[in-house]
């Protein structure tokens, strides 16, 4: 099995994703197609998810903002599962969502 350090000094294009760098990079996709994602400055949205303490701060706004916009959605027994890695399906559905979002197909 493959490990992975994650560091916030190194791009690591061949690591596997977690599913809050996805919603940081989702946020910041926002910004590159000129599309304000309303990021909440007290993550309210957070607080339906059981494991939110778990959600780094790095991530916590991107987190609740792309909840918020509907591209990422949390997991069984009302959890978000930051530091679980995405799976292909997700990340394809989040993909698509996007799109959607900022009009990029329908």
């Amino acid at each position: 099995m493959l490990t992975y350090e994650i560091s916030a000094d190194r791009f690591e294009p061949t690591a596997r994703i977690t599913r809050e760098q996805m919603a940081v990079m989702i946020a910041r996709s926002f910004a590159f197609v000129s599309v304000k994602l309303n990021l909440p400055g007290n993550s309210q949205s957070l607080a339906a998810f059981a494991d939110r303490e778990s959600i780094s701060s790095w991530a916590q706004s991107a987190v609740a903002g792309s909840v918020e916009a509907g591209i990422i959605a949390g997991m069984d027994g009302g959890r978000f599962e930051p530091q679980q890695f995405a799976t292909r399906a997700q990340a394809a559905t989040i993909l698509k969502r996007l799109l959607q979002k900022v009009d990029f197909i329908e």
